[in-house]
């Protein structure tokens, strides 16, 4: 069994779900960019089919580090993930509040911007 944190991908659903979603969603969302279905479809299916596939499979920089953070109880692929985990867990969640930090200040920075229009 594997565990997939699959990126913004390129694709027609995508874009539909997109026709809808909150201006703060899609600003955020920009923030780890779009990804090639293709790419995403073959990173996945030949990570799965190695003979000890990984339990996460990630794309980026942002997914690994979600992949890190949240590994509570989940098998661990190999000793670097497991050191990683263990040492980096507390540097990354200090990182994670900026990625938080910046995720509020878009939803404000729009906010106050629908409010001056509104007035």
């Amino acid at each position: 069994v594997s565990f997939g944190f699959p990126p913004d991908t390129d694709t027609p659903g995508f874009k539909i779900e997109n026709e809808g979603k909150p201006k703060e969603t899609d600003l955020i969302s920009e923030t780890a960019g779009l990804y090639d279905p293709q790419k995403v479809a073959e990173v996945i299916a030949s990570k799965c089919l190695v003979p000890n596939p990984p339990f996460c499979v990630y794309f980026g920089l942002e997914g690994w580090m979600l992949s890190t953070l949240t590994a509570g109880m989940s098998p661990v692929h190999s000793l670097i993930d497991a050191v990683c985990q263990v040492t980096l867990m507390g540097i990354l969640r200090l990182v994670s509040l900026f990625y938080l930090w910046d995720f509020s200040r878009i939803i404000a920075n729009n906010n106050n911007n629908n409010n001056q229009t509104t007035t």
